[in-house]
């Protein structure tokens, strides 16, 4: 009954250290904090989808902003909430265990020619104690954390992770120590002998004393346990002491930022009616009404974003657009003559394009400036061919629903319309204004870009003196002409 009620003891004390471990062990949670050292890539995008996501599912990843307001409760602002010397007043005040820190590196490497190779800086700090519990550098192919490198970044945190979470190994219970055996029992008493038998007797029984008598040692004291420190995870390399590992054959690339392409290029066709009117006092000089289909070309170019990191130089592109028309007009109601005539407009100039924040549906505006022009010839009849050039200045917005669909609102104003061609006929030029506003939808399955946008233009123009028009008997003196053309577009195309 003894030994049974021993042992249950020995296995309840076994039992309980490894509950209270259990119970005290405080659930896994962390915060991703992305910088970027002086050109270095900037990562927040690719760290969230290749790396926050996957770690979503085995440990709770606190947002960014929930930290940053943590850390401002505590008295942390401005550059020292990404610094590694905040994570534990900042940490302990979000409620967190862990601060993962990525940083996007850049170093020039001499191998031949010169070349920039990038890299990602991975440091886990432990909230509680402010210790470096794994760090490690990894190469990056180009600009972007692939498949590959994002696989094995992932694993090296979950090992050291789980190393971490090891209960400690429990302390050798102390051996017991043994007593020395106890000395032999002396002999049984003897009848008492002669005077010679005594004396030999005394001389065995000196001897046999001197043979059974034990000659005990005292027990030498048990060696006191020795506490061993405890042991982080081995594959925790030294903050000075890093690897890296080389990435050649990644299995997948990660997809470029839908709101930061190249180059957009699209065709597609165009339709607008147009409604010209040549106004003068007490006159109703002749005007023109009708459709105008046609093809369409649009196109914007931004060279430095190609294999770019998000600097703002990468903004600054070119863009140009074209459309054609072939249509006929009657220029007589009586005879119904008709003339065809063919109808180009072009814009074209430099763009600069601004994101507002780094994510894959941030808004973006795009600055356009450059030069245009409008032809509209007419062989003959009373109402003049147009022609229409100046510089214009504009741009467009880009708000995204979604990755996939956004809004494009955007226009141009020509605040300096010269107007040729048989217009001078209606006298002599004093002053012009033309104007766009545009706005439509557009639809990205990468890399292929749909887009549809409805849009309203007019060129405005005022004339001093008298008209000289074809098959008119009396001038018109001082018209306005107003050109106003309103109706869409569809395009399809490629984003990259």
């Amino acid at each position: 009954m003894i030994a049974k009620a021993a042992t249950f003891s020995f296995l309840l004390s076994l039992f309980i250290p490894a509950v209270s471990f259990a119970q005290d062990t405080p659930e896994r949670s962390m915060v991703i904090i992305t910088t970027r050292a002086k050109g270095g890539p900037n990562l927040k995008a690719q760290v969230r989808k290749q790396i926050e996501k996957p770690l979503k599912k085995e440990s709770k990843v606190v947002p960014y902003p929930a930290y940053k307001k943590a850390a401002k409760r505590a008295g942390i602002k401005g550059k020292a909430v990404d610094a590694q010397e905040s994570v534990v007043e900042a940490g302990t005040e979000a409620g967190i265990t862990h601060v993962l820190f990525i940083e996007g590196q850049m170093e020039k490497q001499q191998v031949g020619k010169k070349k920039k190779v990038n890299f990602a800086l991975v440091t886990l700090i432990e909230v509680s104690s402010g210790d470096v519990v794994f760090t490690n550098r990894y190469e990056l192919k180009g600009a972007n954390i692939n498949a590959v490198v994002a696989g094995t970044i992932l694993d090296d945190l979950q090992k050291a992770l789980t190393m971490l979470a090891e209960p400690p190994t429990p302390a050798e219970e102390p051996v017991a120590e043994e007593s020395p055996p106890e000395p032999p029992a002396p002999p049984p008493p003897v009848d008492a002998p002669s005077a010679v038998e005594n004396a030999d007797a005394v001389a065995i029984a000196a001897s046999a004393d001197a043979e059974l008598t034990p000659i005990t040692e005292e027990p030498a004291p048990a060696p006191a346990p020795v506490e061993e420190p405890p042991v982080l995870a081995n594959l925790t390399p030294s903050v000075m002491e890093t690897s890296s590992i080389s990435v050649s054959e990644p299995t997948m690339t990660r997809k470029r930022k839908r709101w930061r392409p190249a180059l957009h290029v699209g065709i597609g066709g165009i339709a607008l009616s147009r409604n010209a009117e040549i106004t003068a006092k007490d006159a109703t000089p002749p005007a023109y009404e009708g459709p105008l289909p046609g093809g369409f070309l649009r196109l914007s170019f931004f060279p430095m974003a190609i294999g770019g990191v998000g600097d703002v130089i990468e903004g600054l592109g070119i863009h140009g657009e074209a459309q054609y028309m072939r249509v006929e007009t009657i220029v007589d109601e009586e005879t119904q003559e008709a003339v065809s005539s063919d109808i180009i407009g072009a814009n074209g100039g430099l763009s600069f394009r601004i994101v507002f924040w780094d994510s894959r549906t941030a808004p973006d505006f795009v600055l356009n400036l450059g030069y245009g022009v409008f032809i509209f010839p007419l062989k003959q009849g009373a109402f003049p061919g147009t022609r229409y050039a100046g510089p214009y200045a504009g741009g467009t917005f880009t708000i995204p629903f979604i990755e996939e669909l956004a809004l494009l609102v955007g226009g141009h104003v020509t605040p300096l319309v010269t107007a040729s061609g048989k217009l001078k006929r209606l006298g002599e030029q004093d002053g012009g204004l033309g104007f766009r506003a545009e706005g439509g939808l557009r639809l990205f399955i990468d890399p292929f870009e749909i887009t549809a946008m409805g849009r309203f233009e007019q060129w405005s123009t005022a004339y001093t003196g008298s008209t000289t028009l074809e098959g008119v008997r009396e001038p018109y003196q001082d018209v306005s002409f107003a050109d106003t053309m309103f109706g869409g577009f569809v395009t399809a195309g490629v984003a990259f």
